[in-house]
């Protein structure tokens, strides 16, 4: 579920941390569900004020979600639960100390193969998000492809942010 509030200058933002004060209103994660509410006007409805809601506000909310993916791999990172590149996400899986495979969704298909049997073949979830430049984003590198996630906190608090953009998307014939 995404939660909106009435922003301070009249305008629907939405609350990715579902932390902001005021009354809120809920819709389905969704990029649909969102564009739905924005053409219906249900936010106006639902928060009980005059709010105008943005009409590119599925495309903010999903700019959002998407930082917060990179956000939150590059905590788990900062915490030593990341594996990047081929090599070192391979033998993560190899060793069973990864808890996840990310892979970006312009990654190539022998690497990503590879790598997507090895974890499958393990129980080891595989997300496919991000393109290769904004996965790189989150690692300070330019591009990257694979990045294996290892146990702990922040690699589930990673994972979950990923699983929820995946989810906003799925409507849109994205790989993720």
């Amino acid at each position: 579920m995404l939660r909106f509030v009435a922003g301070p200058d009249g305008h629907v933002v939405v609350d990715i941390k579902r932390r902001l004060p005021g009354r809120g209103v809920w819709t389905g994660l969704n990029r649909a569900l969102v564009a739905e509410a924005v053409k219906r006007r249900l936010f106006a409805r639902g928060l009980g004020e005059q709010v105008a809601a943005a009409g590119d506000l599925p495309a903010i909310v999903d700019d959002l979600l998407e930082r917060d993916v990179i956000a939150a791999l590059a905590l788990a990172n900062k915490a030593g639960l990341a594996r990047i590149g081929f090599d070192k996400a391979g033998e993560a899986l190899r060793s069973g100390k990864a808890a996840a495979l990310i892979e970006a969704g312009d990654a190539g298909g022998d690497g990503s193969g590879k790598l997507s049997s090895l974890a499958r073949g393990g129980g080891i979830p595989v997300a496919v998000t991000l393109e290769a430049e904004r996965l790189g984003a989150a690692f300070g590198r330019s591009r990257t492809a694979h990045v294996a996630l290892m146990a702990g906190g922040a690699a589930v608090a990673a994972l979950a942010a990923v699983e929820r953009l995946a989810r906003y998307r799925q409507d849109e014939g994205r790989r993720t």
